[in-house]
């Protein structure tokens, strides 16, 4: 039974994180088909190149053993029991050859379990390629060998046939060139050897410092994700900042407009109140223009009573060839009333001093009329008496 994993790999990247699942010892003969490709474009082998699969195990063993290049260009790889042979990450590559030169190395890993039960394999180096060029330098040989050992059936016959000799030296020549050929198969498949090793050693060097990369770009990583994280807390703390800060934002905007509804109608009041504040202020400079010009006009008939009073007071009735004569102010002279002041007085004279405000009033002797009082709120009034002289 077979198993084939298809795999692909390009000669331009680093790959060492791109692995294969196996299982230690296993019974299933298993297969490796890779697809290679440059900068993701699929690519074929040219004529002549060879492939051969190198793995390093765990436990330090190699295996140095020839790969399959099929005619759609992929590469198979057989996974022998000695590739699988130990647990854990195998370091594995395919490199392409030609000749005595290496024309490129696609690295990837082989991670083999640990086989619960049966019977275990012990690991070991294993080169198939020198396996294969040893035998075929045998095979060869042999071959060679046989010739030789014809040559010399067709020697020994030479007596018999001049033919015979001369085909006997053909085929020893043949034999011969068959075994300078194995020589030089065998020569070689030893540079190849030292070449493999070489890519083995080189490869071995680039898995350190892949891993060594690999190291550094996982400390990286972690770094980074600790970043990440970092700046995600950030971003989700700013965003509840942002959406607290958009509530506040709403709210003094609800505020902005419910105070500017307030300022309008405060303004509408403000005009309002001063429209009606300058109506008043007119109605009151009016009203303050006419109460000056009443209270002046008030204060020059007061005035003028007064000075008709003050004049009347100093100037009161006298009586002149029989009749009552009266103080004129405009004239500035006493006048004749016509008034007859003989017998009892019939009306009673007043007159208020101006300098202490008290009311006199003037009657004669004989005055036999009315009285007159002054009530408390300052009006004067006549007290008539009936015929019993009671009021």
């Amino acid at each position: 039974m077979q198993y084939i994993q298809e795999l692909e790999l390009d000669i331009f990247s680093q790959n060492t994180y791109r692995y294969i699942n196996a299982k230690q010892a296993d019974n299933i003969t298993r297969f490796v088909k890779i697809a290679m490709t440059a900068d993701g474009e699929k690519i074929k082998p040219e004529e002549g190149v060879t492939a051969y699969f190198r793995a390093l195990k765990e436990d330090g063993k190699s295996v140095f053993n020839p790969a399959t290049i099929n005619e759609d260009g992929t590469v198979t790889v057989e996974l022998t029991e000695q590739a699988l042979a130990c647990p854990g990450m195998v370091d594995a590559d395919v490199s392409l050859m030609k000749g005595d030169e290496v024309l490129s190395v696609l690295s990837f890993r082989i991670q083999v379990e640990k086989a619960p039960v049966g019977k275990a394999v012990a690991s070991d180096n294993e080169f198939l390629v020198l396996t294969e060029a040893t035998k075929e330098a045998q095979k060869a040989t042999e071959e060679a060998k046989a010739a030789t050992e014809k040559a010399n059936t067709a020697a020994k016959e030479a007596d018999e046939s001049r033919n015979k000799a001369d085909e006997a030296e053909a085929l020893r020549q043949a034999a011969e060139e068959g075994r300078d050929t194995a020589e030089k198969t065998r020569t070689q498949n030893e540079a190849g050897r030292v070449t493999a090793e070489e890519g083995r050693d080189t490869a071995e060097q680039g898995r350190v410092s892949a891993e060594s990369d690999r190291a550094a770009a996982e400390t990286t990583r972690q770094s980074n994700e600790e970043a990440r994280e970092s700046a995600e807390d950030d971003r989700a703390a700013a965003e509840a900042q942002r959406a607290t800060d958009e509530d506040t934002r709403n709210d003094q905007e609800a505020a902005r407009v419910a105070a500017e509804k307030v300022r309008e109608q405060n303004e509408a009041d403000r005009k309002a109140n001063e429209t009606a504040r300058q109506e008043a202020e007119s109605s009151r400079v009016e009203a303050e223009a006419g109460r000056v010009e009443e209270h002046e006009q008030m204060m020059k008939e007061a005035q003028e009573a007064t000075e008709d009073a003050v004049d009347a007071a100093t100037h009161p009735p006298i009586i002149q060839n029989g009749t009552w004569w009266i103080w004129s102010s405009e004239s500035s002279a006493y006048e004749d009333t016509g008034w007859t002041a003989r017998g009892n007085i019939l009306y009673a004279a007043f007159f208020v001093d101006m300098v202490d405000g008290v009311l006199y009033m003037c009657t004669d002797d004989e005055y036999d009329g009315p009285d007159f009082r002054l009530t408390d709120d300052g009006y004067l009034e006549v007290v008539l008496y009936a015929g019993n002289g009671k009021e």
